[in-house]
């Protein structure tokens, strides 16, 4: 299954704006088309600063191995996972959402789509 297509299983709950996945090393891999480059770069340079310097505890791991944080800003909340160093390969998943969508769902979404992610890499 491509990332495009596994972006597109979250693109359809309640107050999705886009996504992205990007690598550590900053190249990007997915970018919904709704995210311009700037905002792209944005979140790619804001990631290392949300995960590298402060890092989750377990008890905020979505499974071994990914981290996650939500982080609310004016016109979206982002919920960000991180695989790290114990993945396979170390990626970034940013999902953009209205402040009032449908934040459980999409956090279930998430972890679906890094498990699918995961697969054939495993």
């Amino acid at each position: 299954m491509t990332l495009e297509r596994l972006i597109d299983e979250l693109s359809h709950i309640e107050g999705y704006i886009a996504a992205a996945i990007i690598h550590a090393n900053g190249n990007i891999l997915f970018a919904d088309a709704a995210l311009s480059e700037s905002d792209i770069a944005t979140m790619a340079g804001s990631l290392h600063a949300i995960f590298h310097a402060n890092p989750l505890k377990g008890e905020n791991e979505v499974s071994e191995g990914v981290q996650k944080r939500r982080v609310t800003v004016s016109n979206s909340l982002n919920l960000v996972a991180c695989l790290g160093v114990h993945a396979p390969v170390h990626l970034h998943f940013i999902v953009m959402m209205e402040h009032d969508g449908n934040q459980e769902l999409m956090k279930e979404a998430l972890e679906k789509v890094i498990d699918k992610t995961l697969e054939p890499l495993a």
